[in-house]
């Protein structure tokens, strides 16, 4: 699938972006933007789950470690609203006790920091393909 393609695919979602560290999530929201309708940001687990609430939301991608709620956390309060919400997560954290816990948080996909566009890419492009959005 092309990059083109992708965009034509994902350009009709809104999709949730959570992530404390401004720097990055200036750069990612501006990324996000160029593959979905809407992208929502939220800087906690907490202020996520209302904009979760309040959109349409077809996709999740956080970090782990924020403040108020972390991902982890998050991420089984919106499995609870909706069991099918695709959910990426970009973390530093690769401990053993991290993956089974982000495992048991039935996180979809895990990309480790530092983050590589093309890596997130291909979660994209597999979430698409497993009609998973």
């Amino acid at each position: 699938m092309t990059r083109l393609e992708l965009k034509n695919r994902l350009n009709i979602y809104n999709v949730l972006f959570v992530e404390d560290d401004k720097v990055i999530s200036e750069e990612m929201v501006e990324f996000l933007g160029r593959f979905f309708k809407n992208v929502y940001y939220a800087n906690n687990g907490a202020d996520a789950i209302e904009l979760f609430k309040l959109h349409d939301i077809r996709l999740v991608i956080t970090d782990i470690k924020m403040p108020t709620l972390d991902g982890l956390e998050m991420a089984l309060v919106l499995k609870d609203l909706n069991p099918n919400i695709p959910i990426i997560t970009i973390t530093a954290h690769n401990e053993i006790d991290m993956l089974e816990k982000i495992k048991e948080c039935k996180i979809d996909y895990y990309i480790g920091k530092p983050f590589e566009p093309n890596k997130l890419i291909e979660k994209f492009i597999e979430i698409v393909n497993n009609d998973k959005i």
